[in-house]
């Protein structure tokens, strides 16, 4: 399991700016659960912010395997921003969410609808 201490990072060569960015191939990102592990900042920023303002950004050029289970991502534009070819995610909540809670661009991602809650 690996501890994470979530900042607004940006760094030259990403578009956005997020909490976390997976750049590791093959990765579980577990929580302790929605409401005890939470992703995102205290509030959402005023105004609301950028269009690519994410909690979790995970992009195939750097993992083509992640499973994101057990957290709360909150008071961003999208939760999890995913273009990753094999995608899980379970048991996580959204609050205060811009946009969308998952914005997935490839068709093999895995949510179950009970899984996921907003």
């Amino acid at each position: 399991m690996i501890a994470l201490v979530v900042a607004v990072v940006s760094e030259a060569g990403w578009a956005a700016t997020w909490h976390v960015a997976i750049t590791k191939d093959n990765l579980t990102l577990r929580g302790d659960g929605p409401g005890v592990t939470i992703i995102g900042p205290e509030v959402l920023p005023p105004p609301p912010p950028s269009f690519e303002y994410h909690g979790i950004s995970v992009t195939f050029v750097y993992a083509t395997t992640l499973t994101i289970r057990d957290l709360q991502i909150e008071h961003v534009r999208k939760g999890v921003f995913g273009v990753c070819p094999d995608l899980l995610v379970e048991n996580c909540a959204f609050a205060d969410i811009v946009e969308n809670g998952l914005q997935l661009s490839n068709p093999s991602a895995q949510t179950g609808s009970e899984l996921v809650r907003y």
